[in-house]
């Protein structure tokens, strides 16, 4: 039945998707936490909710962040609440993620072109172009809600996130869905495959309407020793043409590892097409701690820091 009902959203996605776009549609994939910067921008947001649901208690996430000189600010906060286990149509529930985030970019562009400097003196208001000043403001709220189950097949996730956008005076409001599945091989090697925008669009005030390719995404984990290594390909569009002749493996590639010093320690690398990444995470008590260090290879660099905090439920 699950299976069915895939195909189904996958074909009716398909089939009523006119003006395709290239594109996530996911501000999330920027808005990550620490731990996932560090690793190179690997996607672990709904992930830990499969590897790591041993963890018998509530969690709270807390990230916030002004990133590349202050050119985006976000502000993110989830909650991960465990069920009592319940089976509906021989699928289990015992677990249910709520995400609350806000982001802004607030950029003015292309300054340097108001002013020749070849005059060689400093500019008086009637050496300005204003002409050339481009102002670019955008903003984004959004709720998500990750559902993952078990069935006789295995660990699926269900996740379901609405956003309001602005940009100027244009508003937007987009619902995109995305379902995933999650396979742990062995204690040292899981895989988790995501296919996103099964169903996904933006509707904007001017009455233009984007909607957006499903995508695969792939994400392995292996463990040697006191190391975690992630690999993750992403933006694998199923689209024939797309894939033969725009697709770059190597563009679209984020590596990560992470070591375990002990029981408090962990120190983090990663790597993508877009940025080199370090940090650390720190685990007191009930809290975690997570640092990372961002050297993007056109926005200059960015420091983050998140905190999540483990809730005792006796």
């Amino acid at each position: 039945m699950n299976k069915l009902l895939s195909i189904f959203i996958l074909i009716n996605s398909l089939l009523f998707s006119s003006d395709w776009f290239f594109s996530e549609n996911n501000p999330w994939e920027i808005n990550s936490d620490s731990r996932s910067s560090a690793l190179g921008g690997v996607d672990l947001y709904n992930y830990s909710e499969f590897n790591y649901g041993q963890i018998q208690s509530d969690v709270v996430g807390i990230f916030n962040s002004r990133m590349f000189n202050g050119v985006i600010d976000y502000n993110n906060i989830y909650y991960n609440k465990k069920l009592e286990s319940k089976a509906i149509l021989g699928n289990t529930f015992n677990n249910i993620k709520f995400g609350f985030f806000n982001r802004s970019i607030d950029n003015i562009q292309n300054t340097s072109l108001l002013w020749n400097s070849e005059l060689g003196n400093e500019p008086t208001l009637s050496d300005l172009n204003y002409d050339l000043i481009e102002y670019y403001n955008h903003k984004d709220i959004g709720l998500s809600i990750f559902l993952p189950f078990s069935n006789f097949i295995g660990d699926f996730g269900l996740e379901i996130r609405s956003i309001f956008s602005k940009i100027d005076i244009f508003k937007a409001s987009s619902l995109n869905l995305d379902f995933m599945w999650f396979k742990k091989i062995d204690d040292n090697l899981s895989i988790m495959t995501s296919i996103n925008n099964i169903h996904s669009y933006k509707k904007w005030s001017n009455k233009t309407s984007e909607k957006f390719y499903p995508a695969l995404e792939i994400l392995t984990h292996f463990k040697i020793k006191k190391t975690n290594c992630f690999a993750e390909l992403n933006n694998i569009y199923l689209n024939k043409n797309f894939l033969i002749n725009q697709y770059d493996v190597l563009d679209n590639v984020k590596l990560g590892i992470e070591h375990k010093v002990n029981d408090m320690l962990l120190l983090r690398l990663g790597y993508s097409e877009s940025y080199q990444t370090y940090g650390f995470g720190l685990s007191v008590n009930s809290f975690m701690f997570n640092y990372s260090y961002l050297k993007h290879a056109n926005l200059d660099f960015s420091n983050q820091f998140s905190i999540a905090y483990l809730i005792d439920n006796r």
